[in-house]
């Protein structure tokens, strides 16, 4: 069940904020698109899944284009302050942008984690 209520504490989206958002993230989809996409590529073609570390490096870029794909509407709700393709889309979309800014961290195990940052001992 939604909650579509407003706050009293709610954002105020006509703010200055909202447009550097919208800024921001334009930027961000700018530079993150082909440079991901490129990064992806170079790993997916030279790379293939020959180490560890390759495919970490291959899921990560793959968590970063999707975050990036999913940006270009929250630059449209932010610089236009509406929404307009309805309440699944905003849950779905809100969801992608959530779960790809916490898979990186999600991915990586504690060994993992162990061997980045104290890399000598683990041999």
């Amino acid at each position: 069940m939604l909650n579509l209520t407003l706050r009293e504490d709610a954002p105020d989206l006509s703010s200055s904020n909202a447009a550097a958002y919208a800024v921001v993230f334009g930027c961000v989809v700018l530079l993150g698109f082909p440079l991901n996409a490129a990064s992806l590529w170079i790993l997916v073609r030279r790379h293939r899944l020959k180490s560890p570390s390759a495919v970490v490096m291959i899921n990560l870029a793959a968590s970063d284009l999707l975050l990036v794909l999913s940006l270009p509407l929250r630059v449209y709700f932010h610089a236009t302050g509406a929404w307009a393709l309805g309440v699944h889309a905003c849950v779905w979309i809100t969801m992608l942008f959530r779960k790809t800014t916490s898979a990186p961290a999600l991915s990586s195990s504690p060994s993992s984690a162990w061997t980045d940052c104290w890399p000598w001992s683990s041999h």
